[in-house]
């Protein structure tokens, strides 16, 4: 009597795809991240199909945010947290585990990267250099922070009072959900003036906005009774935006250095190793993994 034989009615593609998946396999890659403490993350490499959503997704900067998050937290294995749902992965992941999360899926994804550019620092002359991914988490110079505080990255608030009391600000390291929220307002042409012009996605302006959480004002309504208001901001768009474009820039300033104050020793910095062909110097080049995958899906 014969047994029926399932994998002899296999369509061929599902063959084909089962001896590639056995390559593929060892292309999942794994590290450590920064700021969520003891956590392991080990990263799938992207599908064709998924190269196509990435073609549909770029009808705002939001949509495409979105969907690279979705990327990292269905390509992603996770030791040491669970996330109930995507949501609440967005509302723990912050901008240097993000980064350590996109190295690792170009590194799974793409063998080989566009070349990149760097500008010698001994001749000054640019300098074009291949982009290994891998390099970048074996680079001694490569800075990857560990979180100190008492409390979760997502969760703790630093607060500080300016100008002789006058300002309070709140800020928090800003997670993939504020984050959301000042994408809700950009476009493509903004991003990509960006990354040409300052080798970012976001301005200086934006990225304080994200960090903030809250802030109070206070002062004296009336001289006589000494009679104290205080206006409460605590929305992005409509309250803190407004506020910060109409502001002056020392208000701008002094926060941006309470945030530096408060989170420069977190940030991430990936590093690669590039000789110059002008001159042969050798130096280390900071490669930000999240603008690198940008550049790969629009070929900046």
């Amino acid at each position: 009597m014969q047994t029926f034989d399932p994998n002899a009615m296999k369509p061929a593609f599902l063959k084909a795809l089962e001896a590639t998946q056995k390559v593929v396999e060892a292309r999942k890659v794994s590290a450590k991240l920064a700021l969520l403490k003891d956590v392991e993350a080990t990263m799938s490499p992207l599908t064709g199909h998924d190269d196509l959503k990435i073609k549909t997704a770029r009808t705002s900067m939001l949509a495409f945010n979105k969907m690279l998050n979705e990327f990292l937290y269905n390509k992603g294995q996770f030791i040491g947290i669970e996330f109930t749902s995507f949501e609440d992965f967005e509302s723990k992941l912050t901008s240097p585990d993000k980064e350590i999360l996109i190295a690792l899926l170009l590194d799974a994804s793409y063998t080989k990267l566009p070349k990149r550019t760097a500008y010698c620092p001994e001749c000054g002359e640019l300098v074009e250099y291949d982009l290994i991914v891998a390099d970048l988490f074996n680079n001694p110079e490569s800075k990857i922070p560990v979180w100190e505080e008492d409390l979760p990255v997502y969760e703790k608030t630093f607060t500080k009072t300016m100008f002789d009391d006058v300002l309070k600000v709140s800020i928090k390291m800003p997670t993939e959900l504020k984050k959301n929220k000042v994408y809700e307002s950009m476009n493509f042409d903004t991003i990509r003036k960006n990354l040409i012009q300052k080798g970012q996605i976001i301005d200086s302006t934006d990225t304080l906005l994200m960090f903030i959480d809250e802030l109070q004002i206070s002062y004296i309504a009336d001289e006589k009774s000494k009679k104290e208001e205080v206006y409460v901001l605590k929305d992005m768009v409509s309250e803190i935006r407004p506020y910060l474009d109409n502001a002056p820039l020392e208000v701008h300033e002094e926060i941006n250095r309470f945030v530096n104050e408060c989170f420069d020793k977190y940030v991430i910095e990936l590093k690669t190793e590039v000789t110059c062909n002008h001159c042969g110097h050798k130096f280390n080049w900071t490669v930000s993994p999240e603008s690198e995958f940008f550049r790969k899906t629009f070929s900046i």
